[in-house]
């Protein structure tokens, strides 16, 4: 499936938006705003929540949220991972307010949110929705427009203006500043992941809070991010694998034992390449394509169950054409 894919129904817009990993994280310093100034690459992998939005007769925007893939065990009410508000706390409800102010735009919009990817969980699910909306909002009023959209995704939340890609593609980037100043990477290296989600989430503040600055920024993860970048662009995929770095790790360690949890799992199977995502809960491992996965989920999946984690996921990098491409499509 290609990477946040875009859809026309008669009445509707489908957007579906893919999950994120980050191949590499540095802390470089604490910004004025209270930010922290960061370096990563990130990749779109295949795990996707479908946004459908459609025009209401109204200016007011409401969102319905389901569970695509409810947990077995635990209560959906309950568990962090799906406690996820459907008012002006989502960054889709959000997205929708700041956008149409933006462009100067009334309409209203039922939105369908179908969820796949956990909360709280370092994946970007809550920042892909928020891009997701602000497409399909402007793409069934035939009012796409880069600048605006690029705007309100970078005033909303740093990992934002990655899911829209560029005007060429969308896939692999750099990113910096926050988080919102994104360079794409020319390079579709075959990526295969596990990827496990502990029934315990990471406040990002806090993981951030976390790290000590006095030894920011480390002098040696510039030349980490050199090497890791030039691996994606010759698509070597255990160089990759070597280069994976997350600063964040150590705080998360702290702050949660799950963390140390899912790497000893990974680590137990054979997987040597293995990393926490983002901010946290979530850790992933990079799989070599001469193993059997099939094989290898099964065993993930069954050791985790014994630790109490049952979400657990296989995906590949995703990558696909930009959403003008996708828009001018529908005039063809």
């Amino acid at each position: 499936m290609a990477a946040m894919r875009i859809t026309r129904r008669s009445e509707s817009v489908v957007v579906e938006s893919p999950a994120k990993v980050n191949l590499f994280l540095d802390v470089l310093g604490r910004r004025d705003d209270g930010f922290h100034e960061i370096s990563t690459v990130l990749c779109p992998v295949s795990i996707f929540d479908s946004l459908e939005l459609q025009l209401s007769e109204t200016e007011e925007f409401a969102l319905d949220i389901t569970i695509a893939s409810p947990p077995s065990k635990s209560d959906s009410s309950t568990d962090i991972a799906w406690d996820i508000p459907t008012d002006s706390r989502n960054l889709v409800i959000r997205a929708l307010t700041d956008i149409r102010q933006e462009m100067g735009l009334k309409a209203g919009a039922k939105v369908r949110l179908a969820k796949r990817i956990p909360a709280a969980a370092g994946l970007g699910g809550g920042s892909g929705n928020a891009a997701a909306a602000i497409v399909a909002y402007l793409a069934i009023l035939d009012a796409w427009d880069r600048e605006a959209a690029t705007k309100v995704a970078a005033r909303l939340g740093s990992d934002i203006p990655f899911f829209l890609g560029n005007e060429r593609n969308f896939g692999l980037a750099e990113a910096c500043g926050r988080g919102e100043q994104v360079s794409p990477l020319e390079a579709t290296p075959k990526l295969d992941f596990v990827l496990t989600h502990p029934p315990e989430g990471c406040s990002t503040a806090a993981i951030y809070g976390g790290v000590n600055a006095d030894l920011l920024p480390n002098p040696h993860t510039r030349q980490l991010r050199a090497k890791l970048v030039s691996a994606c662009q010759h698509e070597d995929v255990r160089k990759i694998g070597a280069g994976l770095f997350n600063a964040l790790q150590s705080s998360a360690e702290k702050h949660t034992s799950w963390i140390e949890t899912q790497l000893r799992l990974f680590d137990e199977l054979g997987l040597e390449f293995r990393l926490m995502s983002g901010s946290g809960s979530s850790c992933f491992a990079l799989i070599d394509n001469s193993q059997n996965n099939d094989m290898l989920l099964e065993q993930l999946r069954s050791a985790a169950a014994q630790q109490g984690i049952e979400r657990v996921f296989a995906a590949s990098a995703v990558y696909s054409s930009s959403i003008e491409w996708q828009i001018r499509q529908w005039a063809s």
